[in-house]
């Protein structure tokens, strides 16, 4: 299967962010190419509750840059068994 753009624009560059120094370093430098932020923020724990959250830092961030977010969960020490 092919896609067709009209144009470079119909693109969105997407970020993927870990909270440590190096991803924050690489968040601002290129701010201002990001339309999409995917902070990986939130665990489900093995007893199904979601802990965690967005540093400020980088919600702040976003506000200021106009980023789309989306906030994922991923889940550790449970892993779903076929039925």
């Amino acid at each position: 299967m092919s896609y067709k753009f009209k144009k470079l624009t119909d693109l969105e560059i997407v970020f993927y962010y870990v909270h440590d120094e190096y991803c924050f370093n690489r968040l601002i430098k290129h701010a201002d190419k990001i339309d999409v932020i995917i902070p990986i923020a939130y665990d489900v724990d093995k007893d199904g509750f979601v802990k965690g959250g967005v540093e400020p830092s980088v919600l702040e961030l976003s506000s200021h840059n106009s980023f789309k977010r989306i906030e994922p969960q991923r889940h550790r020490g449970h892993r779903a068994q076929p039925p």
